[in-house]
């Protein structure tokens, strides 16, 4: 993972579903990671929510303004901070047209175009024109699909967070235009408002268990109550950790310099832990289990109530932003319309035999 990025991941269960038994409660269910060098933000998260707007235009268009009319591109060409890819047996020329500048492609064909921008954007919207045949877009964070799309009247679009290239099929004439928006941009939004959840790192067991959501369910405990009688005993000691963690120093820590994944433990007389441990990956390896990772601020449920004035409802698509506050910076991550669409899971009911 990047080490400037907040890694999120999110899921709706289906009602009365298997899933929804073991992923109580009813609601979009949110879950992240940071940069591990970085250690758990000081500040805690923010969780930001928005209704998903299909007219939202991307911020900004490529420009060919550096291009003269009738100048061709050749492979491995940077117009505008896009690196431009493509087999050497296909020609893309720079035109003028209606007072536009616009890449002709020739000849149409099922070879690959690829862009590749500077820096990881969450938006791309290529208009194509004379299409002679399907055209399907398909972004990539890195060697990760992310999103594809073979659909729109000469228009592909293409909505997810950490896009760093993009693929679409030559099978097209001119390209028209190529507009997207940088995950920084995003991020930086004002029409994200105000947190809809701040979640400040625990320094208390009463500040733990308090996070966990009435209505909870899974494998590790039935309800709220059982969760509480399962993880009160042990949570003091998880949360002392994550300080000294905030705090190292010689008496916990071999080297207490080193950033927070490399810390080691000093000494073998700390109850449950022993010498040579690194702290911070046994607490990442305990959230494993949801509601651990409830208590440390890593999972979240946008609980669904009926008519709640400004609360998530049912068959409703909505947009996240969840934000780590650390000491010197803010850390972002995206996860884009969830809850229109209910995941299925791979989990099958019953017994299997092999």
């Amino acid at each position: 993972m990047p080490a400037d990025r907040i890694s999120v991941i999110g899921i709706r269960p289906k009602t009365e579903s298997v899933e929804a038994k073991l992923f109580g409660p009813d609601g979009l269910h949110l879950r992240w990671s940071f940069p591990p060098e970085k250690g758990f933000p000081p500040g805690g998260f923010k969780i930001y929510r928005r209704h998903l707007d299909k007219k939202k235009e991307p911020k900004r268009k490529l420009s060919l303004d550096s291009l003269t009319d009738g100048h061709q591109l050749s492979p491995g060409s940077t117009v505008d901070e896009v690196r431009f890819l493509f087999p050497d047996s296909t020609q893309i020329a720079c035109h003028t047209g209606n007072g536009q500048k616009y890449l002709s492609i020739s000849p149409p064909s099922q070879a690959l175009l690829e862009l590749r921008f500077s820096g990881p954007v969450v938006d791309v919207r290529v208009e194509i024109g004379g299409a002679s045949g399907p055209t399907t877009l398909r972004a990539y964070d890195e060697a990760q699909l992310i999103g594809q799309t073979s659909e729109g009247e000469g228009v592909r679009e293409v909505i997810a967070s950490a896009i760093t290239r993009i693929t679409i099929q030559l099978s097209f004439q001119r390209l028209q235009s190529i507009a997207y928006t940088t995950e920084a941009e995003e991020c930086n939004d004002p029409n994200w408002g105000n947190p809809v959840q701040p979640l400040p790192l625990p320094a208390t067991t009463e500040d733990a268990l308090k996070l966990l959501e009435n209505g909870l369910r899974n494998y590790y405990a039935g309800s709220l109550t059982d969760a509480i009688s399962r993880y009160e005993p042990h949570v003091g000691e998880m949360i002392d950790w994550l300080k000294r963690l905030q705090s190292p120093t010689e008496d916990d820590f071999h080297d207490p310099t080193q950033p927070p994944h490399l810390l080691q433990i000093r000494n073998d007389d700390r109850k449950g832990i022993t010498s040579g441990a690194y702290p911070q990956s046994i607490l990442l390896l305990a959230a494993l289990d949801p509601n651990i990772a409830r208590m440390l601020c890593l999972y979240w449920v946008d609980v669904f109530k009926p008519g709640g004035q400004g609360d998530p409802q049912k068959d409703t698509a909505y947009d996240y932003k969840v934000e780590g506050v650390w000491k010197d910076e803010k850390l972002c991550g995206l996860l884009f319309n969830l809850g229109m669409v209910a995941a299925g899971l791979p989990i099958l009911e019953g017994g299997t035999h092999g």
